[in-house]
């Protein structure tokens, strides 16, 4: 039994965002296309048949997104030996809560949170790495420049 999941993100030093340069931005690495669950949905979240179709949908796609340990590691490893990247280990406790508390839902793909950024600030962050193809799954990052710091500015 799978008793928690791995976040990964790490700090691009320097990321383009509508035409401006922002300084140490963090990125979500998500895992893309998993094929499979992990694990059967209502093993990895712990208030799954308490939720409506949509949440439902959008935890379990947040599930999906997450990395095993075997994966993470891999994650780590590929990115250190490759790009000089550091990767940073979030632990998700399983069985997930997806709503702790009325009003607050945990559960967010990346997805789900670029459609919901209202300022503009968030988007897709794109790896120029031609060794992606050496990882056994696909990653993609997300990320939110709303506190990070424009280039040039004080």
């Amino acid at each position: 039994m799978i008793d928690e999941l791995y976040g990964a993100s790490s700090i691009v030093e320097r990321l383009q965002h509508s035409g401006a340069w922002y300084r140490a931005v963090e990125v979500e690495w998500v895992y893309v296309d998993r094929a499979r669950p992990i694990a059967p949905y209502p093993t990895l979240i712990a208030d799954y048949h308490r939720l409506g179709d949509s949440e439902r949908i959008r935890a379990e796609q947040y599930m999906d997104e997450l990395f095993t340990a075997a994966e993470f590691e891999l994650l780590r490893r590929h990115f250190a030996d490759r790009l000089g990247l550091v990767v940073h280990m979030g632990v998700i406790p399983i069985p997930m809560l997806a709503e702790p508390e009325p009003g607050l839902f945990m559960a967010n793909p990346a997805q789900h949170m670029l459609e919901v950024d209202q300022g503009g600030k968030a988007g897709w962050y794109t790896l120029a790495d031609p060794d992606a193809a050496l990882l056994p799954f696909r990653v993609a990052a997300w990320y939110h420049v709303g506190r990070c710091a424009v280039e040039g500015s004080a």
